[in-house]
């Protein structure tokens, strides 16, 4: 092995030089003891292959590591001799480690086109010539990598695949998160044990099929290397995201005290809280980019703008309720505290997902797109990984996810708005609105089409007719007025009086709380932070509040 050979060449530089005898003995013991060790480095290098029986190579295999470790330089058996820089020795490494995972895709056009040898012409003796040894490595090294690249980027369409992931885990496709939740919102707000996957599972196939219609997506070609959007699926985790992140931790802070909730209940988790995307199954080699720790993050990125982008959709929801109620002038200075709340928190929500969407995500994706299409230098695999890792890394920092105290504020702001959204969507049906305008609405249609009909007979004159349209347009003037005395006298109320204030209480302390713990941080994405508080903050309410200013 290499400790051997490493053992060897000391004793004939250190203690025997000089000594022809000594030397002679010890240099044919070299040229023998180095005859193994070659061969396994030349079937590395020229294949990828590993014939380490016995663990004496300067190349270890772990076979429960991911792609990073799974070969790693064993130094004790690295010849120091041969390979004078770590450099040298990484090469090698890589190598032998890219001709391995190329000739484990089976079906690949690139593979069946590589010769046997590739540019093997190099003679691995162990007295070789270094500089010869080197270019040769070099040209190995080279070459395998080319191959590995070529074969991701043409192959298995990698920059597809990355856009394919940005498009649904990262929701850069808005019409596929409206198209989904439109067909399956009803499905995600039942309890998490009555949930049927297998219903959530068609109607998102559906939608992708929907949003795919319009563009060119990375498709199956036959050779299982690439992924599309056939193998995207669905589940619900077993915590929601903040029990998740924190171990548990917030599980069980009191988010929204008891006082607070208009109907009495409390807060139910939902499949809205557990839902997340995953690939069936992830090819090789595309799963050197995209290994089970990215995947991670990607779910977790997930989770974090769906539950955003949810509570976004529900205030929305109470913005156009809140349209209906201003026809009713005499409730509209009682509505002004409701209105303005919900304005704060709707203003809150969608800066929050800009700030993550637009002001992180983007920039970092163009940064990463820029670095794998520079065409200045040659790129490996492991660039590209590395490239994507830090991606995912700078991303989920900037977006808040890995700090606990981050994840906790941010949450309870979230719950505070979607539970306000909820206690609005009560308030909603409890004074009937939809109801009775839906009922007004069909009469209006009816009374129409009546019309329509006896001056189209000749049974009515219009004498008649306009004396039945003012006593229904009375009757639907009174049921107005009845539904805007319901709706001031519940309005009026010291019960929604009472929500609506401790809504601005609670939704005023975790804002503060949350945006006092960003503008406390340190770390590199500081001024990106501070770009959120602006936007939270812009007339500077807040921080007055905060005592800031």
């Amino acid at each position: 092995g290499g400790a051997l050979i490493n053992g060897l060449r000391l004793l004939l530089v250190h203690q025997y030089q000089g000594n022809t005898v000594a030397e002679g003995i010890l240099e044919r013991l070299l040229d023998e003891a180095s005859k193994p060790f070659m061969s396994m480095l030349e079937k590395w290098l020229t294949s990828g292959t590993l014939d380490d029986p016995h663990r004496e190579f300067m190349i270890q295999y772990h076979e429960e590591a991911e792609w990073e470790g799974r070969y790693t330089l064993d130094h004790d058996n690295t010849l120091e001799h041969f390979f004078p820089t770590a450099m040298e020795a990484k090469r090698v490494l890589m190598a032998g480690k890219y001709w391995d995972a190329i000739h484990s895709c089976q079906g690949s056009t690139t593979v069946d086109t590589i010769p046997a040898s590739p540019s093997s012409t190099m003679v691995l003796e162990y007295r070789a010539n270094g500089a010869q040894v080197a270019s040769s490595i070099q040209k190995l090294y080279k070459s395998s990598s080319q191959t590995l690249v070529r074969l991701l980027m043409d192959e298995c369409d990698l920059v597809g695949t990355l856009r394919l992931m940005k498009r649904y885990f990262l929701l850069d496709q808005g019409d596929f998160f409206l198209n989904f939740l439109d067909a399956a919102e009803d499905e995600l707000s039942r309890d998490p044990a009555k949930l049927r996957q297998f219903r959530v599972q068609h109607l998102l196939q559906v939608s992708v099929q929907i949003t795919e219609n319009q563009r060119e997506a990375p498709q199956d070609d036959g050779s299982g290397l690439r992924i599309s959007t056939a193998d995207l699926t669905c589940r619900f985790a077993a915590d929601s995201l903040v029990d998740q992140l924190t171990n548990g931790g917030g599980a069980k802070d009191s988010i929204t005290p008891q006082r607070l909730m208009y109907t009495g209940q409390d807060p139910i988790r939902t499949g809205v809280d557990l839902f997340l995307l995953e690939f069936s199954e992830v090819p090789f080699p595309l799963s050197l980019v995209l290994s089970e720790s990215s995947l991670s993050s990607y779910r977790l990125l997930f989770r974090h703008l769906f539950f955003a982008k949810h509570v976004e959709r529900k205030l929305v929801m109470v913005w156009q309720d809140h349209l209906a109620t201003k026809e009713f002038a005499a409730v509209r200075g009682a509505m002004g505290p409701t209105y303005l709340l919900r304005q704060r928190m709707l203003h809150c929500v969608q800066n929050l997902i800009y700030y993550m969407m637009f002001e992180v995500i983007e920039p970092n994706w163009m940064q990463m797109m820029t670095k794998m299409a520079n065409e200045t230098g040659a790129r490996t695999v492991d660039e590209f990984i590395d490239f994507h890792n830090a991606f995912l890394e700078q991303t989920l920092a900037a977006c808040l996810l890995t700090d606990r105290d981050y994840v906790l504020a941010f949450t309870r702001v979230m719950q505070t708005c979607l539970l306000f959204s909820k206690q609005m969507e009560t308030f909603i049906k409890k004074v009937r609105l939809h109801q009775d305008r839906h009922q007004v609405a069909l009469e209006n249609r009816d009374r129409v089409q009546k019309s329509l009909l006896a001056r189209g007979s000749g049974l009515m004159d219009d004498t008649s007719i306009g004396r039945i349209n003012r006593e229904e347009q009375a009757e639907k003037q009174q049921r107005i007025k009845e539904q805007g005395r319901r709706l001031e006298r519940e309005v009026s109320s010291p019960e929604f009086r009472r929500m609506i204030s401790h809504y601005e209480t609670t939704f005023a302390k975790h804002l503060r709380a949350f945006m006092k713990i960003v503008t406390k941080s340190d770390d590199r994405y500081h001024t990106q932070k501070l770009n959120l508080c602006v936007r939270l903050d812009f007339n500077g309410f807040v921080t007055h509040s905060m005592g800031l200013r």
